[in-house]
């Protein structure tokens, strides 16, 4: 039986459902972190082994989850000492535990989706810039010879450029902090190859809670996500807070997923990125719009080639256009003759629900005319 109401009710009554997080101006993010992740221990142990599937092998598996809290901990301190390899050592050994490369697998998904092809979903780069971008390198990751321009983000590899995607303009926009759009160049991606793999953190308790026929799922391939998604909430909890400090050139919330990052490029060859919900958007489960990716840099063949070849064989994008130039195209929007309201309260929330009547998915509807090819190195 699929108990995941139980589960997920449970969690839900504590302070771990309002993601993305963010520590009080009285607290630190890791005495927050070490607060939630504790609480979580708690409520775990309150599960009945005699429930369902999900809570009797959570109730069971307390003494690894607590381990688990244990390691992000021991991580964040040792880098907070000035420990940096110590901490990447205390990541490693934890997703090397075997509950967690038991259910790992559990939570990566295809990139097949995203196939580019004009009738697919596809993924975005939005790049700001005040003089004109013509060739499809410049919207692919930051060269290898350009390290120095690499910037702190929440999933990122000090000094090692990284290839950031967005499922929507409008994500990417937000992430940008929401600058002039007439100043933006774009670009659509889609996968070219079969099967690539990404480990998928785009979920919340929230997103996670049923809701009418999905009580009622009760396939085992949907048992041991749901499974996997809970036996992975401490470290979806560490990397799902917003920097208490913008601008800032250091971020301690960035810690954990930095580390994540850099054990998925180079431990993990079957896992190319990840996905994971922005933290300066609406978190709304029936939504997809607001899902970053990120893809490290898999090889480095050679001091002439300044490009990734893993991630320029997985992609292929069309040639950058401005906001302003694309704005100018018309095609056919057959939502447009939609009466929406939208209240002032809700601006946000009701921005994504009537996504698909805006001018952002309008201009997504342009890209998706335009032809993607792969970058050459």
């Amino acid at each position: 039986m699929n108990d995941i109401y139980t589960v997920v009710d449970k969690l839900l009554e504590s302070d771990l459902a309002k993601q993305p997080l963010l520590a009080p101006n009285t607290s630190s993010y890791r005495d927050d972190l070490e607060l939630k992740l504790n609480n979580f221990i708690t409520i775990v142990k309150t599960l009945s082994p005699q429930g369902g599937i999900i809570e009797k092998t959570l109730y069971e598996a307390s003494s690894e989850l607590e381990n688990i809290t244990k390691k992000i901990l021991s991580a964040l301190d040792e880098y907070l000492s000035g420990n940096a390899g110590e901490a990447y050592r205390h990541i490693a050994d934890l997703l090397e535990m075997e509950i967690i490369t038991r259910h790992i697998f559990k939570l990566c998904s295809s990139m097949d989706k995203y196939s580019g092809k004009n009738d697919s979903n596809s993924l975005y780069r939005v790049r700001l810039s005040e003089k004109p971008l013509f060739k499809k390198h410049d919207m692919f990751h930051i060269p290898f010879n350009s390290r120095h321009l690499v910037g702190t983000q929440r999933y990122s590899i000090a000094g090692v450029p990284c290839l950031y995607l967005g499922s929507s303009l409008y994500v990417c926009w937000h992430e940008m902090g929401s600058p002039d759009l007439n100043k933006l160049y774009l670009s659509r991606f889609g996968c070219r190859k079969k099967n690539v793999q990404y480990l998928n953190l785009a979920y919340s308790l929230k997103m996670m809670k049923p809701e009418g026929l999905d009580t009622f799922i009760d396939n085992t391939s949907e048992i041991e996500r749901d499974l996997a998604r809970i036996i992975f909430l401490p470290i979806l909890i560490a990397c799902s807070y917003k920097k208490a400090h913008s601008p800032a050139n250091f971020n301690e919330e960035y810690i954990i997923p930095n580390l994540l990052l850099q054990w998925v490029s180079k431990k993990s060859p079957d896992i190319s990125g990840i996905s994971y919900l922005s933290t300066n958007t609406p978190q709304m489960k029936h939504h997809d719009i607001n899902i970053n990716f990120v893809f490290p840099p898999k090889t480095y063949t050679s001091r002439k080639s300044f490009y990734c070849q893993t991630l320029s064989d997985i992609f292929e994008l069309s040639d950058p256009v401005s906001w302003q130039l694309l704005d100018t195209v018309s095609i056919e929007n057959k939502y447009n003759n939609i009466d929406t309201l939208i209240s002032i309260n809700n601006m946000h929330e009701d921005y994504i629900k009537y996504y698909h009547t805006t001018k952002f998915k309008d201009q997504e509807n342009k890209l998706k005319k335009m032809v993607v090819k792969k970058v050459h190195n």
